[in-house]
């Protein structure tokens, strides 16, 4: 259908969603709980990790460091896999608000938890770093 508003790479409509989480006093749990029970795309999307990414990267386009954080514990609770990409997302949504002390502590969570860093995660703290004049941690 044309005027099918899911998209097909994650099984419903970001879009909404995200608006949904970023309005004030969200249910982010309720939220994200509906989007991955729509259907076995929106399932397996949420457990692969790409629900996860589409979602973070929409709400870093509009600078709401609560609903990423609200997703972000979301993930934690639902004990759904977080990947470097999901990192580099929250550590760009710092960097992007001038907290590089937050993208720091990102980067030791993780390594707490394993997870290998790349390029855009190094490139990113040290932005986030640079932006608060702090240089000496870049």
């Amino acid at each position: 259908d044309a005027h099918d508003s899911r998209d097909a790479s994650v099984g419903f409509d970001v879009n909404d969603v995200v608006s949904r989480l970023c309005a004030s006093r969200a249910n982010v749990p309720r939220v994200l709980e509906e989007a991955r029970s729509l259907n076995a795309a929106a399932r397996e999307s949420f457990e692969s990790g790409r629900a996860a990414t589409a979602i973070l990267s929409k709400i870093r386009h509009r600078r709401n460091l609560d609903a990423v954080m609200a997703v972000w514990k979301w993930l934690d609770d639902a004990q759904l896999r977080k990947e470097v990409i999901h990192y580099n997302t929250l550590i760009s949504c710092f960097e992007k608000s001038g907290d590089w002390r937050t993208a720091i502590d990102i980067m030791a969570e993780m390594d707490r938890n394993s997870v290998p860093k790349n390029d855009f995660t190094y490139c990113t703290s040290i932005a986030a770093c640079e932006k608060d004049g702090n240089w000496q941690m870049a």
